[in-house]
Protein backbone atom coordinates (compact mmCIF):
# COMPACT_ATOMS: atom_id res chain seq x y z
CA UNK A 1 0.00 0.00 0.00
CA UNK A 2 1.45 3.59 -0.77
CA UNK A 3 1.06 6.74 1.10
CA UNK A 4 -2.17 7.94 1.43
CA UNK A 5 -2.96 11.56 0.38
CA UNK A 6 -5.20 13.90 3.38
CA UNK A 7 -8.25 13.45 1.28
CA UNK A 8 -9.69 10.43 2.24
CA UNK A 9 -12.53 9.48 4.28
CA UNK A 10 -12.48 7.95 7.91
CA UNK A 11 -14.03 4.75 6.67
CA UNK A 12 -11.32 4.69 3.88
CA UNK A 13 -8.56 4.96 6.50
CA UNK A 14 -10.10 2.59 9.17
CA UNK A 15 -10.02 0.07 6.34
CA UNK A 16 -6.37 0.54 6.06
CA UNK A 17 -5.48 -0.17 9.38
CA UNK A 18 -7.32 -3.22 9.33
CA UNK A 19 -5.88 -4.65 5.65
CA UNK A 20 -2.68 -3.55 7.56
CA UNK A 21 -2.87 -5.88 10.10
CA UNK A 22 -3.86 -3.08 12.96
CA UNK A 23 -6.48 -3.95 15.57
CA UNK A 24 -8.48 -0.68 16.23
CA UNK A 25 -10.01 -0.20 19.27
CA UNK A 26 -12.54 2.62 20.72
CA UNK A 27 -10.79 5.37 22.28
CA UNK A 28 -12.72 8.30 24.45
CA UNK A 29 -12.16 11.42 23.23
CA UNK A 30 -12.31 13.54 26.06
CA UNK A 31 -10.11 11.05 28.55
CA UNK A 32 -8.09 9.14 25.70
CA UNK A 33 -8.86 6.02 27.31
CA UNK A 34 -10.21 2.57 25.90
CA UNK A 35 -14.22 2.44 26.32
CA UNK A 36 -14.85 -1.11 25.28
CA UNK A 37 -14.43 -3.69 28.51
CA UNK A 38 -11.79 -6.27 28.06
CA UNK A 39 -10.89 -4.30 24.69
CA UNK A 40 -7.59 -5.96 24.76
CA UNK A 41 -9.69 -9.32 24.11
CA UNK A 42 -12.25 -8.30 22.23
CA UNK A 43 -12.29 -7.32 18.11
CA UNK A 44 -14.47 -4.56 17.61
CA UNK A 45 -16.03 -5.16 13.65
CA UNK A 46 -15.30 -2.41 10.92
CA UNK A 47 -18.84 -1.18 10.78
CA UNK A 48 -18.97 -0.47 14.76
CA UNK A 49 -15.94 1.31 14.42
CA UNK A 50 -16.92 3.20 11.68
CA UNK A 51 -19.98 4.23 13.45
CA UNK A 52 -18.18 5.23 16.35
CA UNK A 53 -15.77 7.71 14.89
CA UNK A 54 -18.92 8.74 12.89
CA UNK A 55 -20.28 10.02 16.14
CA UNK A 56 -17.64 11.75 17.17
CA UNK A 57 -15.33 8.95 19.20
CA UNK A 58 -11.77 8.28 18.38
CA UNK A 59 -9.72 5.77 17.35
CA UNK A 60 -6.73 3.79 18.66
CA UNK A 61 -4.12 0.79 17.78
CA UNK A 62 -3.61 -2.10 20.17
CA UNK A 63 0.13 -2.26 19.93
CA UNK A 64 1.77 -5.77 20.32
CA UNK A 65 1.78 -8.76 18.41
CA UNK A 66 -1.96 -8.24 18.24
CA UNK A 67 -1.03 -5.72 15.43
CA UNK A 68 2.14 -7.68 13.90
CA UNK A 69 3.85 -6.16 17.10
CA UNK A 70 3.06 -2.51 15.93
CA UNK A 71 4.33 -0.09 19.01
CA UNK A 72 4.58 3.49 19.50
CA UNK A 73 7.42 5.60 20.83
CA UNK A 74 5.73 8.46 22.23
CA UNK A 75 7.77 11.39 23.61
CA UNK A 76 5.74 13.10 26.24
CA UNK A 77 7.89 16.44 27.42
CA UNK A 78 9.34 19.08 25.03
CA UNK A 79 12.77 18.02 25.31
CA UNK A 80 11.92 14.77 24.37
CA UNK A 81 10.17 15.68 21.17
CA UNK A 82 12.87 18.31 20.20
CA UNK A 83 15.73 15.24 20.46
CA UNK A 84 13.39 12.20 18.99
CA UNK A 85 14.07 13.01 15.51
CA UNK A 86 17.79 12.95 16.11
CA UNK A 87 18.70 9.64 17.87
CA UNK A 88 14.85 7.52 16.57
CA UNK A 89 15.30 5.56 13.39
CA UNK A 90 13.27 7.10 10.47
CA UNK A 91 9.94 5.78 10.56
CA UNK A 92 5.87 6.38 10.18
CA UNK A 93 5.01 9.74 12.51
CA UNK A 94 2.07 11.18 13.73
CA UNK A 95 1.46 14.40 15.13
CA UNK A 96 -1.39 16.30 17.13
CA UNK A 97 -2.71 19.56 15.44
CA UNK A 98 0.53 21.86 14.17
CA UNK A 99 2.62 20.49 17.15
CA UNK A 100 5.85 18.06 16.03
CA UNK A 101 5.13 14.89 15.53
CA UNK A 102 4.85 13.11 18.74
CA UNK A 103 4.26 9.51 18.22
CA UNK A 104 7.07 7.38 15.95
CA UNK A 105 5.78 3.91 14.88
CA UNK A 106 7.61 0.68 14.28
CA UNK A 107 7.86 -3.73 14.62
CA UNK A 108 9.69 -4.67 17.04
CA UNK A 109 8.44 -7.99 18.05
CA UNK A 110 8.80 -9.05 21.49
CA UNK A 111 9.18 -5.47 22.59
CA UNK A 112 7.39 -4.46 26.23
CA UNK A 113 5.90 -1.22 27.81
CA UNK A 114 8.02 0.77 29.08
CA UNK A 115 8.35 4.31 30.30
CA UNK A 116 11.07 6.89 31.21
CA UNK A 117 10.64 9.23 33.89
CA UNK A 118 12.36 12.34 35.36
CA UNK A 119 13.89 12.69 38.63
CA UNK A 120 10.91 14.70 40.02
CA UNK A 121 8.46 11.28 38.50
CA UNK A 122 7.43 13.31 35.42
CA UNK A 123 7.15 11.58 31.74
CA UNK A 124 9.53 11.87 29.37
CA UNK A 125 8.66 9.38 26.86
CA UNK A 126 6.93 5.75 26.67
CA UNK A 127 7.30 2.90 24.95
CA UNK A 128 3.77 1.65 23.69
CA UNK A 129 3.98 -1.65 23.16
CA UNK A 130 2.93 -4.99 24.99
CA UNK A 131 4.33 -8.42 24.67
CA UNK A 132 2.46 -9.54 27.80
CA UNK A 133 -1.41 -9.15 26.53
CA UNK A 134 -1.71 -6.42 28.95
CA UNK A 135 -2.62 -3.97 25.70
CA UNK A 136 -1.36 -0.65 25.71
CA UNK A 137 -2.93 1.66 22.54
CA UNK A 138 -1.64 4.40 20.60
CA UNK A 139 -4.25 6.96 19.21
CA UNK A 140 -4.33 7.41 15.56
CA UNK A 141 -5.75 9.69 13.06
CA UNK A 142 -8.72 10.11 12.27
CA UNK A 143 -9.31 10.73 16.20
CA UNK A 144 -8.99 14.40 17.82
CA UNK A 145 -6.67 15.74 20.87
CA UNK A 146 -9.30 17.31 23.34
CA UNK A 147 -6.41 20.23 23.55
CA UNK A 148 -4.18 19.98 20.24
CA UNK A 149 -6.49 19.45 17.87
CA UNK A 150 -6.47 16.32 14.94
CA UNK A 151 -4.21 13.09 15.00
CA UNK A 152 -2.87 13.27 11.43
CA UNK A 153 0.22 10.78 9.66
CA UNK A 154 2.85 12.60 8.81
CA UNK A 155 2.65 12.55 4.54
CA UNK A 156 -0.40 10.30 5.09
CA UNK A 157 -0.89 6.77 6.41
CA UNK A 158 1.76 4.44 4.73
CA UNK A 159 2.14 1.13 6.32
CA UNK A 160 5.07 0.35 4.49
CA UNK A 161 6.72 3.50 5.63
CA UNK A 162 6.87 1.70 9.24
CA UNK A 163 10.57 0.29 10.23
CA UNK A 164 11.07 -3.02 11.85
CA UNK A 165 13.78 -2.63 14.46
CA UNK A 166 14.97 -5.49 17.14
CA UNK A 167 13.74 -4.67 20.54
CA UNK A 168 17.82 -3.35 21.46
CA UNK A 169 17.35 -0.93 19.49
CA UNK A 170 13.72 0.67 20.10
CA UNK A 171 14.92 -0.25 23.79
CA UNK A 172 18.08 2.00 23.73
CA UNK A 173 16.21 5.06 23.67
CA UNK A 174 16.67 5.15 27.13
CA UNK A 175 20.25 5.62 27.59
CA UNK A 176 19.57 9.23 25.69
CA UNK A 177 16.89 9.88 28.10
CA UNK A 178 19.44 9.56 31.13
CA UNK A 179 21.10 12.71 30.46
CA UNK A 180 17.95 14.18 29.68
CA UNK A 181 16.41 13.53 33.09
CA UNK A 182 19.61 15.31 34.76
CA UNK A 183 19.44 18.35 32.29
CA UNK A 184 15.08 18.40 33.45
CA UNK A 185 15.85 18.45 37.08
CA UNK A 186 18.66 20.58 37.33
CA UNK A 187 17.93 23.50 39.74
CA UNK A 188 18.97 27.20 38.48
CA UNK A 189 19.57 29.52 41.45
Amino acid sequence: MEATNTTYSAEQLLSWYADAGLKTVRVSRARKKNVDTAWQEREIPLEDVVAWVSRGGNIGIQVGEVSNWACGVDPDCPEAVRLAPKFLPDTLTSRKGSQPASLYVYRSPGLGFAQFKDLDGETIMDLKASNNGAGHQIVVEPSEHPDKGPYVWDGGFNPAAITEVPIAVVSAVGPPLLHLRSVRTRRVP
